[in-house]
């Protein structure tokens, strides 16, 4: 895991210090991120391919883990603010020392250092700007995932919707650099489409919660989106967690194409779709929070057993698990424990891995402590 892979996509921040603009009457008194509204249940769902689905290889089980893990550091004790803006961590990424986290409720992304803490908001254009980026007036960004990639133009980070909604169907691109930011919002309701329409897929309402640039070896880079299976299922089989793989030039050439038109076809371009059993924490089952690429061309991702009556209405967790999956797309699962043993009950909502092969986990409040970025303390063979 140690060491700088050259294939890793780096990012390039800003200094540039941009005011908020978001109005206050959206946001709480003490984090400044938007109130979150409950999730509307009409999804305008397709209907799920029963005959498809049928035909389709059982959930992969998991393999054996060889590798125990721990909450190590938490980075937030010298900066309590931090810890409250992580209420709303959705995503995560790693990029030239920094750390990059977006919120789910929340129209900015944050920029960390890990070795002093010290970070700053990059706030995301609203007002007259939401027509140059690609919004229609009044909309508001609800970002799950984020990955740093690179394409023909340099370095840029891509962060995705969980698409469950209609207006939560777009994947937004930003560079930050120079002094300014680039941002461009396209509304992808033509990829969302894909998602939810492949079988096996989106079991219960589509949730994209996670996203992994990865490098096999030999083979385009690819974009990994992760869906958690913790809704009502959607036919006569039980919801689960699967993932989906499109190539890197693929995307970006039908994001260049969804943007100039939003119903721009996507093609048969979804590939390597597998479902998974994750296993079950106190008799709840586990599935996907976020994913990371590691620098092997593995992708690390952390699962939680969040009890929920459906998609976008939070329940009690009864556990946070750290997993990899392998070349051949088996996943191996350990659960993160506290310092004293007992397995912590704080939900897991965001990961990535710096270029040393240190663990980063966004950990809100459970089991008596506060909202809490940490250092996982991993032991064996991950």
């Amino acid at each position: 895991m140690a060491g700088d892979d050259p294939n890793r996509p780096k990012f390039v921040q800003s200094s540039t210090q941009v005011t908020a603009v978001v109005p206050p009457a959206r946001r709480t008194p003490a984090t400044g991120i938007p109130v979150a509204t409950p999730l509307a249940p009409a999804y305008n769902a397709p209907p799920i391919d029963e005959a498809a689905l049928a035909a389709l290889p059982p959930p992969l089980e998991n393999h054996a883990a060889e590798f125990e893990v721990t909450v190590g550091r938490n980075l937030t004790e010298s900066q309590p603010d931090l810890g409250d803006l992580l209420k709303q961590c959705s995503g995560l990424t790693f990029s030239r020392g920094q750390l990059v986290a977006v919120h789910q409720r929340a129209d900015f992304v944050e920029m960390i250092d890990p070795a002093t803490m010290a970070h700053r908001r990059v706030e995301l254009p609203r007002g007259g700007a939401l027509a140059a980026a690609g919004l229609r007036a009044g909309a508001a960004l609800e970002l799950e995932a984020v990955v740093a990639t690179r394409d023909w133009r340099g370095d840029f980070l891509m962060a995705f919707g969980a698409g469950t909604r209609v207006d939560v169907q777009r994947v937004v691109r930003m560079r930050v650099g120079a002094g300014e930011l680039d941002l461009s919002v396209v509304e992808a309701q033509r990829l969302y489409r894909a998602l939810w329409e492949l079988p096996g897929l989106a079991t219960s309402a589509l949730n994209i919660e996670g996203a992994a640039w990865l490098k096999p070896q030999g083979s385009p880079a690819v974009i990994r989106l992760c869906q958690r299976g913790n809704g009502k299922p959607r036919g006569k089989t039980d919801a689960t967690s699967a993932t989906v793989d499109i190539r890197l030039d693929v995307l970006i050439a039908y994001l260049e194409r969804a943007r100039r038109n939003p119903d721009a076809q996507m093609g048969d371009d979804l590939v390597n779709l597998r479902r998974y059993n994750l296993g079950v924490m106190g008799g709840v089952q586990l599935g996907f929070s976020d994913a990371c690429g590691m620098p092997d061309g593995r992708m690390l991702f952390v699962a939680v057993a969040e009890s929920c009556v459906d998609v976008g209405i939070p329940g009690r967790n009864y556990g946070t698990a750290l997993g990899v999956i392998d070349h051949k797309g088996f996943a191996r699962v350990a659960p993160i424990r506290e310092a004293n043993g007992e397995p912590t009950m704080a939900k897991g909502s965001a990961l990535t891995i710096d270029d040393a092969g240190c663990v980063y986990v966004a950990l809100g409040a459970g089991g008596g402590a506060a909202p809490r970025l940490v250092r996982l303390d991993i032991t064996g063979t991950l």
